[in-house]
């Protein structure tokens, strides 16, 4: 059952320039997003997943690498805008976070990899503490983090208060301020939290006009808020409904459980994007993806796979992977995995850094670093016969922990 409202609040919100969604969305081609559990749309684990697959790298902002990212969006004919996004949101809220030059999964990767809504809590609340922090300027108090300044409180009272309803986007910052100066028990009656837990509403001193700027963008940044224009293009917003969810203002549907898993002749792979995040990391860095969706199509990709035959363990882990869930593999599957094994013993690189110069143990091996899509665009032209010269611009270090990651033996001489 809906919480009461007190009357001040009743009265602020109808006091207020606001639009009906019921009559908003009324147009059968423009239906509200339903999402019954959060992070629920295919694009949060497969962008996740392949950010844990090694594909691409992370920045010393602990960001995806856009060249990295790029390359993959048009692959994968991806919007790279909405993958930026997406790609911030998961570091910023702990689903991923970075690991020296690479991604592992963070201390909220339970939201995705197991549908967990308390953790889906803490997600959107450390995204939405980390872009309000990147937007505030130093030596501005803002007393403490979101989630012990009130904010919580805050925001279940305002998404109470504004159900069914929806602002105009250019009076957000000041909506935002005026509800924050309402009396103080009707806002904490409105969020439903119990004042003896501590603060449980954010004080106005957040709204200044530097905060209302963080606030917008930080709604913005963790999808707090879905958007709608009228006949004369104004924009409007309103609560997302995956918001509610994790606000409590909404009940959770069923966490999507969907384990579709096949593996066919044509080499494509067809996985749900419901498996678990490893599952999907696994697949991205094999294959390519040919169809987004809620089944996702991957592609087996030859060249990756013989690029993983330097670690042998690594293409005998994921070909357990594909069994596990398929124990028949098509032949053709069979062939390429088998012929990524052909030369295991490739030598051993021998690293002269005084000279940069990277000494192959073998004919095989130079001609493997040369065509490895990740390793030739360290290595410049004129090198000795029987060596590899690394770019003067190139970081030496930087490319034999990219070799050790790709599964090549090192022996480094100072």
């Amino acid at each position: 059952m809906a919480r009461r409202l007190p009357a001040s609040i009743v009265k602020f919100v109808n006091a207020q320039p606001t639009l009906s969604l019921a009559n908003m969305l009324e147009d059968p081609w423009k239906p509200r997003a339903k999402r019954p559990f959060p992070f629920e749309e295919y694009i949060y684990p497969m962008v996740a997943s392949v950010l844990l697959s090694g594909r691409i790298s992370a920045t010393s902002k602990n960001l995806p690498n856009k060249t990295d990212s790029e390359r993959w969006c048009k692959a994968s004919n991806f919007n790279p805008f909405l993958f930026e996004w997406l790609g911030a949101f998961l570091v910023h809220s702990n689903i991923v976070e970075r690991e020296n030059t690479a991604f592992k999964p963070g201390k909220n990767a339970r939201a995705l990899q197991y549908r967990d809504l308390n953790a889906c809590r803490h997600a959107f609340f450390d995204a939405f503490a980390a872009e309000i922090d990147a937007r505030t300027p130093r030596g501005v108090y803002r007393s403490h983090f979101p989630q012990q300044a009130g904010f919580e409180g805050y925001l279940r009272a305002f998404a109470s208060a504004f159900k069914g309803k929806a602002i105009p986007a250019d009076r957000l910052g000041n909506i935002a301020l005026a509800f924050s100066e309402l009396p103080t028990k009707d806002l904490e009656k409105a969020s439903g939290i119990d004042s003896a837990v501590g603060s449980v509403v954010a004080s106005s001193q957040w709204f200044d006009a530097t905060g209302q700027d963080a606030f917008e963008r930080a709604m913005a940044a963790t999808g707090g808020f879905d958007h709608e224009s009228d006949g004369d293009d104004r924009q409007w917003l309103y609560i997302s409904g995956e918001l509610e969810v994790i606000l409590g203002v909404a009940s959770a549907g069923r966490a999507p459980t969907n384990q579709e898993f096949s593996v066919c002749a044509d080499l494509t792979v067809r996985a749900s994007c419901h498996h678990a995040l490893d599952t999907l990391a696994s697949l991205h860095r094999f294959a390519n993806v040919e169809h987004k969706d809620q089944i996702i199509t991957f592609k087996l990709d030859p060249i990756a796979i013989k690029e993983a035959a330097v670690n042998p363990a690594l293409l005998s882990k994921f070909r357990g992977l594909l069994e596990s869930f398929q124990s028949q593999l098509p032949p053709t599957v069979e062939r390429l995995l088998t012929s990524g094994n052909a030369d295991r013993e490739l030598g051993t690189l021998h690293a002269h850094l005084c000279q940069a110069l990277i000494g192959p143990g073998s004919p095989k091996l130079l001609n493997a670093i040369r065509q490895h899509r990740k390793l030739k665009n360290y290595l410049a032209a004129g090198a000795p016969p029987g060596y590899l010269l690394i770019k003067a611009q190139s970081d030496p270090w930087n490319f034999l922990e990219r070799c050790r990651e790709y599964g090549f033996e090192l022996k480094v001489y100072q």
